[in-house]
């Protein structure tokens, strides 16, 4: 199964994004006025009923508070398994690469996959640092001339 993420795809996680954004910001704007409303409430007299609006809406204050908590809790897990998911896609891509890398045995001398590549680095490397000491040589040889 291919777990590329199609253009529809972002599009729809931008939608959730928006959404949770746009929820929490309605939460925390009602959290503001529930709170705006106590506080004059508080002020001058308070009678029973009074003080029964002001418990009711501290209750109403920590329960939006609660859910605005669990949304952005909600949030996170999302921005998570979107994370999980590129990990994922990205390691299947790589399993295959391997996969693709383990069954080639280019001269047919026995190597395949890693181990062909593998060797052949040792090899470049190996080649390389005697062009790096024949250059050092030279470069010795010009100094000494001079």
């Amino acid at each position: 199964m291919n777990q590329t993420r199609t253009h529809s795809d972002v599009v729809q996680a931008k939608k959730e994004e928006e959404t949770f954004r746009d929820f929490t910001s309605t939460i925390a704007s009602t959290v503001d006025q529930l709170r705006q409303k106590r506080e004059n409430m508080g002020k001058g007299k308070k009678s029973e009923d009074i003080q029964n609006d002001i418990e009711v809406i501290d209750r109403l204050i920590a329960n939006f508070e609660s859910i605005n908590g669990a949304s952005k809790l909600l949030e996170e897990i999302k921005d998570i398994r979107d994370e999980l998911n590129i990990l994922q896609t990205v390691l299947k891509q790589q399993k295959q690469v391997w996969d693709d890398l383990s069954s080639y045995d280019p001269q047919g001398i026995g190597f395949k996959g890693p181990d062909y590549i593998i060797s052949s680095l040792e090899e470049m490397d190996v080649m390389s640092g005697r062009i790096q000491d024949a250059v050092s040589g030279l470069l010795d040889y010009v100094k000494f001339l001079h």
